[in-house]
């Protein structure tokens, strides 16, 4: 494991924490974060963790477990299919989080593009039917 990757997950940790994202699911939680971890990009993970949170402030009480990590997978999915409408700047990110967004925000576009990317190709290659061969 890379130092950054290991950064960004001491990131996610200190967010869901800061929060209690976790509510009282601990292990499911845990279990479906890691899961996430694996699949999306750990700098769009973060962003959309705290993305969930702001969109989820005013809503009393705020959905936390897995209930959370679900609103954050929605997000997730609809950045990935090219609809990307984040609202947060790197100042207000660091007023929510205490953490430094450069390391978000720096590569935030690239990160997007190539993983939007790869989304497509592999949604083509699943449409593509399958030839006989004779």
């Amino acid at each position: 494991m890379s130092n950054p990757e290991i950064s960004y997950r001491q990131r996610i940790q200190l967010i869901v924490t800061s929060y209690n994202l976790a509510g009282y699911d601990d292990l499911i939680f845990e279990a479906n974060l890691n899961a996430l971890m694996g699949q999306v990009p750990l700098l769009l993970l973060e962003l959309a963790l705290v993305e969930t949170l702001i969109r989820q402030w005013l809503r009393v009480p705020l959905k936390r477990g897995v209930q959370f990590l679900e609103q954050t997978q929605s997000l997730l999915r609809l950045w990935q299919s090219g609809q990307f409408d984040g609202c947060l700047t790197p100042l207000h990110f660091e007023m929510i989080t205490g953490l430094d967004p450069t390391p978000t925000f720096a590569g935030l576009d690239q990160v997007l593009q190539d993983w939007c990317s790869s989304a497509a190709r592999v949604r083509a290659a699943v449409q593509m039917p399958a030839t006989e061969t004779p």
